[in-house]
């Protein structure tokens, strides 16, 4: 076979195929994140008189916002429509879900961990605000969850380890398709 003949079933085999491979690498991911929830489990409201400039004048809707049952209900609801079109869909919480609200006066966290757990939360991290706590207490928190927590730069003092569970980064996959997703915590 002669040589422009070669390259013409080389070039014909590869016009052929790449378009296969790009599509057999492309997915759809879509990633709802939460953070600094600070356990408004329930809806809450801002002051209605603000400082006219100050972010909270900016904001449009200023009452009876938030909740874990409306964040749970909206990701079901999107998660449900993405999946019938193809896209995995993750939820995944940035930290700061604790310390601000009486649930997490007299539950310690506890409250936000077991309501996340159930929304349905794929991963999450550790905010500043978990450390609040002390280490046998926190401890004890991440041991409640049911998913994973990234947390590639907290550390114990004692041992210089990993705070337990707490790694990254953490591997799905996603259409055929390995996805990491690191986490930190911001202190």
């Amino acid at each position: 076979m002669n040589r422009g003949l070669r390259l013409l079933l080389l070039c014909a085999f590869w016009m052929v195929l790449l378009p296969a491979l790009a599509a057999a690498q492309q997915v759809s991911l879509t990633i709802l994140h939460t953070n600094d929830t600070h356990s408004h489990l329930l809806p809450f409201s801002y002051p209605s008189k603000v400082s006219p400039g100050s972010e909270l004048a900016a904001l449009r809707a200023r009452s009876n916002i938030g909740g874990i049952a409306r964040r749970a209900t909206l990701y079901k609801r999107l998660r449900a429509e993405l999946e019938r079109k193809g896209t995995t869909v993750w939820l995944v919480d940035a930290g700061d879900f604790s310390d601000g609200t009486p649930f997490s006066t007299e539950y310690h966290g506890e409250a936000d961990i077991e309501a996340m757990n159930a929304a349905g939360y794929a991963f999450g991290t550790i905010g500043n605000h978990e450390l609040n706590n002390p280490l046998p207490r926190l401890k004890n928190l991440i041991g409640m969850f049911r998913f994973p927590l990234l947390c590639a730069n907290l550390t114990e003092n004692a041992t210089g380890q990993l705070l337990l569970r707490c790694r990254t980064p953490v591997r799905r996959w996603t259409g055929g398709s390995p996805q990491r997703f690191p986490g930190l915590t911001s202190l």
